[in-house]
């Protein structure tokens, strides 16, 4: 890996728009394996207004690598920070330094670690919010058991309705949001959590109910009643004969 590190820093550093460089994701915290791309963060100085995105293939390894100013990271840092999420301040707090002849990418960790080590602020739910998304799964659950447990449709609908559900409730925890595909790694791996600075999910029961019915072999109808009612035990239940909300729209 080291002699593939050594011929991308080679192509990136003497280009004279480049003042950082830093390897992060798996390969910086000793989690990867056989699939794993080596992630890398370039910093460019203020003549490059766009954010580039690439992969290229060195030696049998992938390089997965983003572009940024120094501004545009720090515009990065503080949107997610305002929409409850951490996502790029972690990628800058566990990378490894490649190249930084400007201290650019020290000021950047530096500033990552801040955003790191600050609680987002506690998540006030607003009632009528709560009771529409509450309902909107409510509905989504009906809708799934009027279907034939053997049609197709029914395994994706089962699916979109846990998405939904473990989007809905991290959500109404006040939770950090996180990509799809790192599901796994958030809720099942204390090792990642602990390597990335990932508060464990505040919902123990839930976590084990929910994984449990991602399980092949208990997609049914029932699972999904079950882990419905479990939401309802925790925030409100539907009035099924006489329910209402209001919201302003826009």
């Amino acid at each position: 890996m080291e002699e593939a590190l050594e011929v991308f820093l080679n192509q990136w550093k003497n280009k004279k728009y480049v003042v950082g460089i830093l390897l992060t994701g798996s390969y910086a915290v000793g989690l990867q394996n056989k699939n794993s791309d080596i992630d890398i963060r370039i910093i460019f100085n203020q003549t490059q207004a766009k954010t580039l995105k690439g992969l290229t293939s060195i030696n049998g390894y992938t390089f997965s690598y983003l572009g940024r100013s120094s501004d545009s990271v720090k515009r990065k840092f503080n949107s997610e920070f305002i929409s409850r999420q951490k996502f790029e301040a972690y990628i800058f707090n566990i990378g490894k330094i490649l190249y930084d002849p400007k201290n650019t990418i020290t000021e950047l960790q530096d500033l990552a670690a801040i955003y790191v080590a600050t609680p987002f602020l506690k998540k006030i739910n607003i009632k009528s919010e709560v009771k529409a998304g509450l309902y909107g799964l409510y509905n989504h659950k009906n809708h799934l058991v009027s279907i034939d447990e053997e049609s197709p449709f029914f395994h994706y609908h089962y699916y979109v309705f846990l998405k939904k559900v473990l989007f809905y409730y991290s959500s109404y925890l006040g939770y950090e949001s996180f990509l799809d595909t790192k599901t796994e790694k958030v809720l099942c791996d204390p090792g990642y959590r602990a390597a990335y600075h990932w508060e464990d999910f505040p919902d123990k029961d839930f976590v084990k109910l929910w994984i449990s019915g991602i399980d092949p072999k208990k997609i049914n109808k029932n699972t999904a009643k079950t882990i419905y009612h479990y939401l309802e035990s925790k925030i409100e239940k539907i009035n099924e004969e006489n329910f209402k909300t209001h919201w302003l729209e826009s």
